[in-house]
């Protein structure tokens, strides 16, 4: 394990020290967590959204293509031939992206501002008998700059809010700071439910070996196993001294006692101070 000492913070004007971050997080993601005091960051290309890290060039150069083919013109050629527009450009550029999602991992927050919570939240990524990780953006970055964090390949760590634009208004996208910069801060509206405040790392890159099929196992099962193993998937990042930060365990809404009483024996028993309470919601 290494310090990453290589640490930058991304739009810090959208966040206020008085707003606060939410991890809606499941049982088996809140244990593992609190036993080996480390967050799992998942691979850019691991997440629902195929643009994760988009470049605004390739934003801009989809939204061209997809007017154009929409053209009465081009829909009337298409019905006959298949066509495509820009393809080396558009290769190039999707060629880049998926190499940035390759080597770009993210943890992600729910930002609130007034310390509410969020059904949507809840409902999208926890169950009955989950619980969700509470703290103050001041005091989370504070601890982030007083104590260490370990990995054993990231290089680079970056935290900031999201940007939230429109994928179909050339002017949003054109205005972001740089066009030549592939951005994992930047997501479509229809992701601003999330109100997203992420932690992405940066590992260096490493070669894909090739395939090599062997005789008597199908290609299927070599083809699985080689993903598997040829790839990195998930990495964690250790946090030093995890238990000083003032983190607050909040029960899901429809948690029961039993549960509760499990989880407060558990930090008690591991000499987490973390203080725990029922979510402030009541749903059905």
């Amino acid at each position: 394990m290494k310090t990453i000492t290589n640490i930058e913070y991304y739009n810090q004007e959208k966040i206020k020290d008085t707003d606060f971050l939410w991890k809606f997080v499941s049982l088996d993601k809140f244990l593992s967590t609190i036993i080996n005091q480390k967050l799992y960051f998942t691979r850019l290309d691991r997440f629902e959204d195929c643009l994760e890290g988009a470049n605004p060039n390739l934003l801009l150069l989809n939204l061209l293509k997809k007017n154009i083919l929409n053209t009465n013109a081009f829909k009337e050629i298409q019905q006959i031939h298949g066509i495509d527009l820009f393809p080396s450009k558009t290769d190039e550029l999707i060629e880049k992206l998926k190499e940035i999602q390759l080597f770009n991992f993210a943890n992600c927050w729910f930002i609130s501002s007034k310390n509410v919570e969020s059904t949507a939240m809840w409902n999208l990524y926890s169950s009955k008998n989950s619980v969700a990780l509470n703290i103050s953006y001041k005091n989370f970055i504070e601890s982030i700059k007083k104590y260490n964090l370990k990995s054993r390949i990231v290089e680079k760590l970056t935290l900031g809010p999201i940007d939230y634009i429109d994928f179909q208004n050339p002017e949003e996208i054109a205005n972001q700071k740089n066009n030549n910069w592939y951005n994992p801060f930047i997501k479509d509206k229809s992701f601003s439910h999330e109100n997203e405040f992420r932690l992405v790392a940066e590992i260096e890159k490493y070669e894909i070996n090739p395939i090599k099929y062997k005789e008597g196992i199908s290609k299927y099962y070599q083809d699985e196993f080689h993903k598997k193993t040829s790839q990195i998937y998930g990495l964690d990042i250790c946090f030093e001294e995890f238990i000083n930060y003032n983190f607050e365990v909040v029960f899901h809404p429809k948690s029961e006692d039993w549960f509760k009483n499990d989880v407060n024996c558990l930090l008690s028993k591991l000499d987490i101070p973390f203080k725990t309470r029922d979510s402030n919601l009541k749903l059905k």
